[in-house]
């Protein structure tokens, strides 16, 4: 829906994005501020995903009127309308960005790298977002955007309902040809000079609102908040978190794999497959060996090594890593030394001409006795790498 506002002839287009927050959430609505006239501009620490209400731009110069509000005082009163009912609202002018903005419909769009998705809003708009919501990071939060979306679409702005039943034929694009059937369309007056030009799906001044991200902020910040999301739901209270690691570095030194097996050194220096150390054909089997390596690391000295390691374990979507450390610099001496102890080393061995790399292997016990398999066993990455531990905001 459009609406042309004489009052400030100021072009109000209602396909925008809207954010929520508000009448769900009427214990906080003495938090919000509210104070008419004021100016909340969008930054980039709101949202991250909000709700557009609206764009209010010029209309064509055959409408335009001397009297009324300017589109920047028309997004402030509705702004001042949003928050005084507790839902905190923002207005933004798309040239403190650039010429275009994302409008974003769906997660999907949010997250894709080649989102061409754009809204071109006129030289002069301004709009207004509401609600700072972070659906990747909570879904109580995804919950509460979709509840106030719903709500806001049936919001009518005090100041925008005084309507008439007048209806006026108007140019919608002055620049088509008179046989143009676009050309003109129907509008419902206002009696503060406002001009709705509705659409079919929508029929009142907020219907057109939907979910976006801010659109100060980019989608590398909406997919490290999806990515802190399934880390935590992932890790969450585990036992040797690396969440709960309190360097900033530490060294994986394994990765698990769903459908990955566990290799053993046979009695003629080969690796082989065993399938009595299988790892699992699952990510969740891979996830407990993962773990369980961990733990034999973290008590190594049980089992005839010269000490215990500070192991930890980081469950992603798809493999699990164990780290060793927690350091608070790259250049650590540590770091180095446990890359040499833990990396592949070059072997000779019976049946080859010449020598070969091989991974180093961690088994319970350290020295089995001659002729016995180890009761288990784990293979270290060939080169193990430093990683920044990660840290959920």
């Amino acid at each position: 829906m459009r609406i042309t506002h004489r009052l400030g002839y100021c072009l109000f287009l209602l396909c925008m994005i809207l954010s929520g927050g508000i009448w769900t959430v009427a214990a906080e609505a003495g938090e919000i501020h509210a104070q008419k006239g004021y100016h909340y501009r969008l930054t980039e620490k709101h949202g991250p995903w909000m709700i557009m209400v609206a764009v209010f731009s010029e209309p064509p110069p055959e409408r335009r009127s001397t009297e009324g509000l300017t589109p920047q005082e028309a997004a402030n009163e509705l702004v001042y309308e949003l928050r005084k009912h507790g839902l905190p609202a923002y207005t933004f002018e798309p040239h403190e960005a650039s010429d275009k903005i994302n409008v974003v419909h769906n997660r999907r769009e949010a997250t894709a790298a080649d989102n061409n998705l754009k809204y071109m809003v006129s030289e002069g708009s301004v709009c207004v977002l509401a609600g700072n919501f972070d659906i990747y990071a909570s879904e109580k939060d995804e919950r509460l955007a979709n509840r106030t979306l719903e709500r806001v679409k049936n919001f009518v702005p005090q100041f925008l309902d005084e309507e008439t039943q007048l209806e006026v034929s108007a140019p919608l694009n002055p620049n088509l040809g008179n046989s143009d059937p676009t050309r003109y369309g129907v509008f419902q007056k206002l009696k503060n000079g406002a001009v709705f030009a509705k659409t079919p799906g929508n029929p009142s001044p907020l219907s057109g609102a939907f979910l976006t991200i801010n659109p100060l902020l980019s989608a590398e910040h909406i997919n490290e908040s999806k990515r802190n999301r399934y880390l935590v739901e992932l890790n969450s209270g585990g036992e040797f978190s690396l969440l709960d690691n309190p360097g900033k570095f530490t060294l994986i030194v394994a990765t698990f794999y769903g459908n990955s097996k566990t290799e053993a050194l046979s009695s003629d220096g080969i690796f082989q497959r065993n399938e009595s150390q299988e790892l699992g054909t699952s990510l969740d089997q891979s996830a407990f060996k993962a773990w369980e390596f961990c733990k034999a690391l973290r008590t190594a000295s049980n089992y005839g090594y010269d000490q215990n390691y500070e192991a930890y374990v980081l469950h992603t979507r798809y493999k699990s890593y164990v780290t060793i450390g927690a350091f608070d610099r790259p250049d650590d001496p540590r770091v180095e030394q446990l890359k040499q102890l833990m990396g592949a080393k070059v072997r000779q061995t019976s049946g080859l001409a010449t020598p070969a790399t091989f991974a180093e292997m961690f088994s319970i016990p350290k020295d089995p006795g001659p002729g016995q398999a180890p009761m288990k066993s784990w293979i270290f990455d060939p080169e193990p790498q430093l990683s920044q531990v990660p840290k959920i905001r």
